[in-house]
């Protein structure tokens, strides 16, 4: 008997997909808003703190802060995450190469820290 013809397997009818469930909806790009209301209240030091380790996978507790970003696992990719992380929430403008260098992450939360106390503003602000 041929494929598909006189009640072979292939003929039999298939039962009906169920739809599929809706996925839940993606957040939209983050808004840069530089100072607004959606900056985290902590500044852009506890920013940098956070979010590095939630791209590292671990709790802000256990990032030893004497190491450098890329001493506890940052690469390039996420460096650029942090990096556009900064600027859409603080308007902080940091580059790959200092955030990939060989300061401390205790280090550049004070530098970020100390300009947030002063002027209410971070170190470098990202240009229109």
């Amino acid at each position: 008997m041929a494929p598909g013809r006189g009640g072979g397997p292939d003929d039999r009818p298939r039962p009906a997909r169920a739809p599929a469930a809706p996925r839940p909806a993606r957040p939209g790009p983050a808004r840069r808003t530089g100072h607004g209301p959606s900056a985290p209240a902590g500044g852009a030091a506890d920013t940098l703190l956070t979010y590095a380790a939630e791209l590292l996978g671990l709790s802000a507790a256990d990032l030893d802060q004497r190491l450098s970003l890329r001493e506890l696992g940052l690469d390039s990719l996420t460096a650029a995450r942090l990096r556009h992380h900064l600027r859409t929430t603080h308007g902080t403008e940091l580059s790959a190469g200092r955030l990939l260098g060989t300061e401390s992450l205790a280090d550049l939360r004070a530098a970020l820290g100390a300009d947030d106390h002063r002027t209410g503003r971070c170190p470098v602000p990202v240009r229109e």
